[in-house]
């Protein structure tokens, strides 16, 4: 099989399954980093990433979808159920991974899943993310994006909340999936983050929030247009910081391992 060439797989356990391109390097490696995709799926960006990292001799895992990841409902405890299915699915991953070095890359929402399992999961070595903020309730009470922004106001309709903010008040308190919670154990790992100014998806207020927190190592800042910051933004880093990226994870596998 040639070397970096995208296997389709799954795995399950107890009736829980997760989807996943694999990345196979060149040689045998003990060094992994595991892509967790934005909202609306995996783009080329991640791809792109995999090979990036495949050729530089890290096996790669695009993780594609996993059970009841598309569950919709007006309650609020549905985030707490979808939150606690990705950190499932990223533990599967990891379990299968070789033992050694297992990075993650998050985007967006991928992002606040990666930004999660760095302090959740011991088998994560390291985690960077991309246009990710905490905490988690106020990116789904403050964001634009128009699926949870609809959301939002069915739920204040039927709920009787009087604003935005006591909307995020019953939010948290349905949610203990907030990277925020693990933020200890996440600082004993390297951190790195990519900040995208203008946001309005993941609002930039609460990216810098997590970078407050996490006080990354690797951070850096880009900037799109006025309109559509969030996917701009989120190329930018792809387009300016591929290679830092790369570093970051190229040099945390190798001091450790």
């Amino acid at each position: 099989m040639r070397a970096c060439k995208p296997v389709d797989s799954t795995l399950g356990a107890a009736g829980f399954e997760v989807e996943f391109e694999h990345y196979s390097p060149p040689a045998n490696s003990a060094r992994t980093v595991i892509v967790m995709p934005p909202t609306g799926g995996s783009t080329f960006l991640e791809t792109r990433y995999a090979t990036l990292f495949c050729d530089a001799g890290f096996g790669v895992y695009i993780v594609r979808g996993w059970t009841g990841m598309a569950e919709t409902s007006i309650e609020l405890a549905l985030h707490h159920r979808l939150f606690g299915r990705a950190q499932q699915a990223i533990n599967l991953v990891a379990e299968d991974a070789p033992d050694g070095f297992i990075g993650i890359l998050g985007t967006s929402v991928g992002g606040l899943h990666a930004a999660t399992a760095v302090g959740h999961l011991d088998r994560i070595s390291a985690a960077f993310v991309i246009a990710a903020g905490a905490p988690v309730a106020d990116v789904i009470a403050y964001t634009e994006q128009s699926e949870l922004a609809s959301l939002r106001e069915e739920r204040m309709r039927h709920f009787g909340f009087a604003d935005q903010t006591a909307y995020r008040d019953a939010l948290a308190v349905e949610f203990a999936w907030e990277p925020l919670a693990f933020l200890s154990s996440a600082r004993e790992k390297p951190l790195g983050m990519v900040l995208v100014s203008g946001d309005k998806t993941v609002p930039t207020s609460l990216q810098e929030q997590l970078r407050k927190a996490w006080r990354p190592e690797s951070d850096y800042t880009v900037s799109g247009f006025p309109l559509g910051a969030h996917p701009v933004g989120i190329f930018q880093a792809w387009l300016l910081h591929r290679q830092d990226i790369l570093a970051f994870f190229t040099d945390h596998a190798s001091a450790q391992y």
